[in-house]
């Protein structure tokens, strides 16, 4: 993770939604493609996608930082 993901993420913990918008054009494509990858269904990708951005910024004031916010978002793909 590089130095602006950190900064990202703080901003998102500290409750900034423009960090939200940055992480969203950032990662959406790569959570949606590897969403379709497993569901098969474009739709069902999408609601997955906005899902899970919508569970990031619910819930990151209580996760600890990770590594890399890609396998974050692969892991919780996999979990819904």
């Amino acid at each position: 993770m590089d130095c602006d993901e950190h900064i990202i993420l703080k901003k998102l913990r500290d409750g900034d939604s423009e960090a939200l918008d940055i992480l969203y054009l950032r990662y959406a494509s790569k959570v949606r493609d590897f969403a379709f990858r497993l569901l098969k269904d474009r739709t069902d990708a999408e609601d997955v996608t906005h899902d899970i951005f919508l569970k990031i910024w619910e819930q990151l004031r209580r996760v600890p930082p990770r590594p890399r916010p890609t396998k974050a978002c692969r892991r919780t793909t996999c979990w819904r």
